[in-house]
């Protein structure tokens, strides 16, 4: 079924697929967000070039590598609409009630709160890669033994066959301002078969690694090591709409509580499709964007990694270790879009003046259904560094953020002895960054002020200060074939005899939780805020119910920016106390091995709390409504071998 089959034009609509319809309190009709044609195919063609040199104590390497990631995306959506209570609701209509009306009587009449047909592009990028490396291992001694090397690559940007690829230019004369009468800049342009790339090329990244071995003595082993490493240029390349490229068609439903276009037409003027909002600078003026890219400065993400242990073999089977490690990233991707057309955080000391109205200098010259056509907009909006856009959301991609972690391991391992073995770690750590994750969606930590992103470096979404799991594998002393019992009866043997015991114990501190102020400040482009902590969150007797201490957080004051960070240390989820375990035993019946297994997960069944909610004001705040883990799992096996 598409949209012809319900009575609408399937011209309407990129996908041949049955819109979705959701109307409140009613089941969805289509798979809303998700009625669409989807496929990703991906080649990888790489080519490889080694060699290897031996000369006196020297083993010299060296290498090529070639690799064409080609991306194809098909995304082709098939329209979504909306139906709330409001235009069924009485006796006085309102746009939307939570008491009266029927979102289902809504739809029946056409008439709905909104929805849209997106038209995004099918894109087929290439992503090339270049390297080369020479390595050289030399064996000092028979007690020391240096690696060095260096590797060179280039990650060439990304490129569509159809040079369907955007980039906003933050400098560039815009003539929208020769028709509003005063400069503004900024504006988006394309690729051109002489100008493909969607950033600029980093020819700088050279990566020397040095890795040191040293024999203390014939028990004690140490090692220390340091390198440079380049991550991914980009994250989740072709899945964002591209600006003059992409189309998102809004549906007009009604203006307040007064119908404007009906269900059954939804977009009397028709619909803008892939390819055909291409106005070159003036592309998506008076309206918004998101996942912007801005062409440069896009430096290569790296890190730089270190590492010194010490190992010692305490006898045969049991060897201890103590080390310390870390790496500090540079150039990381941000990856949750922010709001780049945001006012100077200076000028909110204007207060109240910023959502006066004033006369708007684009009136009649921006058209359509946008804010920036009225005749007069918020003082704010013409303060924004780019006015002419009302929201302009940053890539995911974008380089410049930074991480440092550093920590202290503990290991403790015994090989297989006596029936037993043991491995026990233990990491005390720290891990502090200002964005946690390249591709966003996950930990949702935009920042709050796009001219000072420093106030998001805190501890990470990531940071797990202690973690200790021990794990082993015991073989039960009782049997036949084992210390004890070596004349047991058969019968008891086939119950007591040739049992082995394995388990996983882990305990670590729980993730960090992200407080979230109001959106007072929204309307001046600040993407979220943050609120004050004035005392601890963490509470000694917490329960889910209160989970942390609420009045350790206040909303900052008006047109102020919070200064709690983005992730208190004092305010986590319950820490993993977890325990695994598992029993087995081998029997042999004529020919065959039965092997009997039980796996019990969680044994104690401990709870992990979690999912709190940490926006200020809700009536929920400070409350854990589940759990992070799973519950007791109990798993009963048989496998026959023959």
């Amino acid at each position: 079924m598409d949209a012809a089959t319900i009575g609408l034009d399937p011209q309407l609509f990129q996908a041949s697929v049955l819109p979705a319809f959701s109307a409140f309190g009613y089941i969805n009709i289509g798979n809303a967000g998700n009625n669409q044609i989807r496929s990703f195919p991906r080649t990888t063609t790489s080519l490889q070039a080694n060699a290897t040199r031996q000369t006196g104590n020297h083993s010299l390497r060296f290498g090529l590598w070639w690799e064409s990631n080609l991306i194809n995306n098909v995304d082709r959506h098939g329209g979504n609409f909306y139906f709330n209570r409001g235009m069924t609701s009485g006796p006085i209509a309102e746009a939307d009630s939570n008491t009266t009306g029927n979102g289902l009587a809504s739809l029946l009449l056409g008439t709905g709160e909104g929805g849209y047909s997106a038209f995004p592009a099918d894109m087929a990028a290439s992503l090339r890669y270049y390297a080369g490396y020479v390595q050289d291992v030399w064996t000092v001694t028979d007690r020391l033994t240096v690696n060095a090397g260096l590797r060179y690559e280039i990650q060439r940007p990304a490129t569509e066959r159809f040079n369907r690829v955007a980039w906003f230019n933050p400098d560039i004369s815009n003539p929208i301002g020769d028709q509003a009468g005063f400069p503004v800049r900024g504006g988006f342009e394309f690729a051109t078969e002489d100008d493909r790339g969607q950033w600029k090329q980093d020819w700088n990244d050279f990566a020397p690694r040095l890795g040191v071995a040293y024999k203390l003595t014939p028990k004690l082993v140490a090692r220390a090591g340091y390198g440079i490493f380049y991550a991914a240029t980009s994250s989740l390349y072709t899945f964002d709409p591209v600006p003059g490229v992409s189309s998102f068609n809004a549906w007009n439903a009604a203006n307040g509580f007064v119908p404007v276009n009906r269900i059954s037409n939804p977009f009397p003027q028709g619909v803008t499709k892939s390819g055909e909002g291409n106005s070159g600078l003036l592309t998506s003026v008076g309206g918004e964007e998101g996942q912007v890219w801005l062409r440069e400065p896009h430096d290569t993400p790296y890190k730089h990694q270190y590492s010194v242990d010490f190992q010692y073999q305490l006898n045969e089977s049991t060897v201890a270790e103590v080390g310390y490690s870390g790496f500090q990233g540079r150039n990381l991707l941000f990856g949750n879009p922010s709001n780049f057309n945001q006012i100077d955080p200076e000028l909110l000391g204007l207060g109240n003046a910023l959502n006066e109205q004033v006369p708007n200098p684009f009136f009649g010259v921006i058209t359509g259904d946008t804010g920036l056509a009225a005749e007069t907009v918020p003082r704010a909006q013409l303060l924004k560094p780019y006015p002419h856009f009302s929201h302009l959301g940053i890539t995911r991609s974008l380089p410049g953020a930074t991480s440092s972690f550093n920590a202290l391991n503990l290991k403790l391992s015994r090989a297989f002895s006596d029936g037993l073995a043991v491995i026990a770690t233990y990491q005390y750590s720290k891990n502090i960054d200002n964005a946690s994750q390249d591709q966003g969606w996950a930990n949702n930590d935009q920042w709050r002020d796009q001219y000072n992103k420093e106030l998001e470096r805190s501890v990470s979404a990531h940071d797990v200060p202690h973690s200790f799991a021990v794990s082993l594998i015991y073989e039960v002393p009782v049997g036949r074939e084992r210390k004890y019992g070596r004349s047991l009866p058969a019968v008891a043997e086939a119950i007591v005899g040739g049992w082995q015991v394995s388990s996983i114990v882990r305990l670590a501190s729980g993730y960090p939780e992200a407080i979230r102020a109001g959106d007072e400040l929204g309307d001046f482009g600040f993407q979220v805020n943050r609120p004050n902590q004035v005392a601890p969150a963490e509470l000694d007797d917490r329960t889910p119910e209160n989970f942390f201490n609420t009045g350790a957080f206040q909303e900052p004051a008006p047109f102020t920016i919070g200064t709690a960070d983005r992730y208190p240390s004092d305010l986590r989820e319950e820490p993993l106390r977890n325990v695994d375990l598992s029993a087995s035993k081998r029997f042999a019946v004529q020919g065959y091995t039965l092997e009997f297994r039980t796996d019990i997960l969680n044994l104690f069944n401990h709870p992990q709390f979690g999912f709190l909610d940490t926006q200020l004001g809700s009536g929920t705040f400070g409350q854990a409504s589940g759990t992070a883990n799973g519950s007791r799992n109990v798993q009963i096996g048989l496998r026959v071998k023959f």
